[in-house]
């Protein structure tokens, strides 16, 4: 019966970690600021978006500001040490693997074997620049398969991954 439990437990931590978008994210900042002196941000007027996009954005801006809540950071719309801009978007990525098996019916050869998959990439891009000169602080980026985030609840925990993930390059590691 222990046995039982020990593998149902495996594989259910086997599958959830399946499950987990893994996220490739990259930043880029610039080495004339003192980011030490950054403790307050606002968010740059956005051009209007579809609602489902609105959506998105909003949940992207509370991901955001959690993160940036936990670093001591605060928003003020009145007088911000630097301005957030966002991102992001979605579009099919079809890939197409080559097989290396041939396929053989009635002793003929019939060629290569292809699996062709049609996934969605997801890419969300966070800037941070000076509010009045627009001169480029920080910036960045990461990409995630999002097959098989069908549900409200996925899309918060896609979204909260890619902004964690984001966010723990900010600031950017002092070099001695």
């Amino acid at each position: 019966m222990k046995y039982i439990k020990r593998y149902t437990i495996t594989g259910l931590i086997l599958f959830v970690s399946a499950c987990a978008s893994t996220f490739d994210s990259t930043f880029d900042y610039n080495r004339d600021v003192d980011f030490s002196t950054l403790k307050t941000y606002n968010w740059v007027q956005e051009p209007k978006r579809s609602e489902q996009k609105q959506q998105t954005n909003i949940l992207i801006k509370q991901a955001v500001s959690a993160e940036l809540d936990k670093k001591g950071l605060q928003q003020s719309p009145t007088k911000a040490d630097f301005a957030i801009a966002l991102y992001f978007g979605s579009k099919n990525k079809i890939t197409r693997k080559s097989g290396s098996t041939r396929l053989y019916y009635y002793g003929k050869s019939g060629g290569d074997a292809y699996n062709i998959s049609d996934d969605r990439q997801g890419s969300l891009t966070i800037d941070f620049f000076e509010p009045s000169s627009k001169k480029f602080i920080w910036r960045g980026t990461t990409q995630a398969e999002l097959k098989g985030v069908n549900t409200e609840e996925e899309r918060i925990n896609i979204i909260n991954g890619a902004v964690k993930s984001i966010l723990q390059n900010f600031p950017p590691p002092v070099k001695k």
